[in-house]
């Protein structure tokens, strides 16, 4: 099936023939032409080469190249202020239990950082009692 849309985007979005748009996305004219004629389906690696050759969108090349559907590009731009609370909500919770298995996993060769070593007894209290006193000014 001729990927005539695909085609008629490219065309008329570059002032190009098929084969000046191959060689400015650097791929194989034969190739680009047996894609738009539906003899070979369009490949995410084409159409990257084309938004990167010519310049092109890269959403709407791969919709029209029909790797994704007009609502899939419909939200590949939303940013994270079209997303509702639930939507926000779940991403964090997702967020957290990859964090949650990343953190449960051992680690190996770790080495002990400045941070981790051990405050003398009497210094750790000394601190503490300077920042009670800090606290009390302010109040």
């Amino acid at each position: 099936m001729r990927n005539s849309d695909f085609e008629h985007y490219l065309l008329t979005n570059t002032d190009l023939n098929r084969r000046q748009i191959a060689l400015k996305a650097g791929i194989n004219p034969s190739t680009l032409t047996r894609q738009l004629n539906g003899d070979i389906s369009a490949s995410f690696d084409t159409v990257l080469a084309l938004h990167r050759g010519v310049g092109l969108p890269l959403i709407p090349l791969l919709m029209h190249s029909g790797l994704i559907t007009e609502s899939e590009a419909k939200n590949a731009g939303r940013g994270v202020t079209a997303a509702t609370d639930v939507e926000l909500a779940r991403e964090i919770l997702r967020r957290a239990e990859q964090g949650r298995k990343a953190m449960s996993e051992p680690l190996d060769n770790v080495t002990q950082g400045p941070w981790e070593t051990e405050i003398p007894q009497g210094a750790a209290a000394r601190r503490n009692r300077k920042a009670k006193k800090g606290i009390e000014k302010d109040n």
